[in-house]
């Protein structure tokens, strides 16, 4: 179970996805543990934006689409992904979706 940054709740994880948010030096502002259902969407939805024709197919590769910092195997051997972006950013995609989510 994780406590989620984004959506407020606590839900299971597939594997670890943070969000790490760097200023302008480089340096870590925010490193931020979201759910797998936050993660995915936002995933989904930025790639949208970027590249539709890549978001269309039914597999995605996340290695090619920028968005992924780093996949890591820590020592309890679970895969933590990081993704890079802002974190404010982050949250409005999250509410956009939750709230789409809600009116269906």
């Amino acid at each position: 179970m994780v406590f989620c940054g984004l959506c407020k709740q606590n839900r299971e994880s597939k594997c670890r996805w943070t969000i790490k948010e760097h200023a302008v030096d480089n340096s870590l502002l925010k490193d931020l543990r979201v759910c797998h259902g936050c993660a995915t969407s936002l995933v989904r939805k930025m790639l949208i934006e970027i590249n539709p024709q890549e978001a269309a197919n039914d597999t995605i590769v996340l290695s090619r689409t920028g968005l992924i910092d780093s996949v890591m195997l820590n020592k309890d051997d679970e895969l933590e992904v990081a993704i890079s972006m802002d974190v404010a950013k982050a949250r409005k995609i999250v509410e956009e979706i939750l709230a789409a989510a809600e009116k269906k």
